[in-house]
């Protein structure tokens, strides 16, 4: 495989990031800082601020600013045909910032609201409450999780959930403030939602101290009753006469940002090469491209909205009975529709190493290079290395 690198870059007047490529072809960004750089974002906080950003005071954004346009070739030769497919490797690398909405839609998929209520001698009324907005993932993605960490001002912490587990957790008050804040502003789309607006109420009784008596003990353990799992058996014995608080209402979202798109895709989206057996094709098997995204059943709707987003492409399928699959399988629609919105709003993370085979197989089926032995043999290769097989 040889990779091919084209940067353009363009400073604005002597200040700026400037680009450095050495003899051995690695890139490097030297900042040039200008005056007043950093900056106060809450009455705790300071972090500085990107240079290129123009005014913007707040949220990084999610796309290359005008200053780079970095494209990374990977080309892959078959015979006499040469797949090429475009990465956005280098933005994990580089001073690239997520977009809020991306945000949200990874969240929407992975992240957590919790309230934890457990036993506590040393507290008045016997119990400790703690609330936690958390994300969990393999160790493989430990570069992302460090980017969302840095996109919330470096609040909270990353630890070690087990051997192949990494644990995104806040926790302190003063850090979920910045967590309310972004969720208030770049607002969740699946049921999530319903527990985010739970953990606020919970979020705003912490701030009033309200967890100090029984009567406030009590509406903690009503807000959780509430929310994700409810209350465990233990809670359950302790709080028999509790009343439950009103699960919010989450009508139909519809799909405004394709920005939050490509986050939920890079939570809970797949990509996909099916191979099996047939007796009419001359090598003896078809091979299909699969795009799929999975949620709980209770986003059903959500999911089907997607059908509507993508133009009528695709289906929803049920998935054990607790969730559902949209799944895109027809050629044309991988091909006019998937690929090219995922090249212009890419997965980050792992998952896009996954995406770069996807688009080199679909490279080969349209030039029907697939239809050799050395091609089959290369896509089995491909295949065996994707997903869960990727190390």
């Amino acid at each position: 495989m040889v990779y091919l690198i084209t940067l353009k870059e363009t400073l604005i007047g002597y200040r700026g990031s400037k680009t450095v490529i050495d003899a051995n072809g690695a890139i490097t960004v030297k900042e040039q800082r200008v005056n007043d750089s950093w900056q106060k974002i809450k009455s705790n906080y300071f972090c500085l601020r990107c240079t290129l950003m123009g005014g913007m005071n707040r949220y990084q954004t999610g796309i290359l600013s005008n200053q780079y346009n970095i494209e990374e070739k990977r080309l892959f030769t078959v015979g006499a045909n040469q797949y090429r497919c475009y990465s956005s490797d280098i933005i994990e690398k580089a001073d690239f910032k997520l977009n809020p909405a991306w945000v949200t839609g990874f969240v929407d998929g992975e992240g957590c609201f919790t309230i934890s209520i457990s036993k506590d001698k040393i507290k008045k009324i016997g119990w400790h409450v703690k609330l936690s907005f958390e994300i969990i993932l393999h160790s493989k993605y430990k570069v992302l999780l460090e980017k969302i960490k840095n996109f919330f001002f470096d609040v909270g912490s990353i630890t070690k959930n087990s051997l192949t587990k990494l644990h995104y957790r806040v926790q302190s008050i003063n850090d979920l403030e910045v967590i309310i804040d972004h969720f208030d502003n770049f607002p969740l789309l699946t049921q999530k939602l319903a527990d985010y607006k739970l953990f606020k109420q919970a979020y705003n009784l912490m701030l009033n101290k309200k967890y100090l008596t029984e009567e406030g003990l009590e509406k903690f353990v009503a807000i959780k009753a509430s929310m994700n799992l409810g209350l465990s058996d233990q809670l359950k014995i302790a709080f028999p006469n509790i009343s439950y608080i009103d699960r919010p209402l989450v009508q139909n979202k519809k799909i405004q940002d394709p920005n939050w798109l490509a986050g939920f895709t890079s939570a809970e989206g797949c990509f996909l090469l099916n191979i099996h057996e047939s007796s009419s094709s001359r090598l003896g098997f078809r091979l299909k491209l699969i795009f799929q995204l999975t949620q709980h059943i209770r986003d059903e709707q959500l999911m089907k909205n997607l059908i509507n987003y993508f133009e009528g492409s695709g289906d929803i399928y049920d998935n054990k009975g607790t969730a559902v699959d949209y799944r895109v399988s027809q050629f044309s629609d991988i091909q006019n529709k998937i690929i090219p919105f995922v090249k212009k709003y890419p997965v980050i993370g792992v998952k896009h190493e996954d995406f770069k085979d996807f688009v080199i197989v679909a490279d080969m089926m349209k030039e029907k290079t697939y239809l050799t032995e050395k091609g089959l043999e290369q896509i089995r290769k491909i295949k065996a290395g994707m997903n869960t097989g990727r190390k």
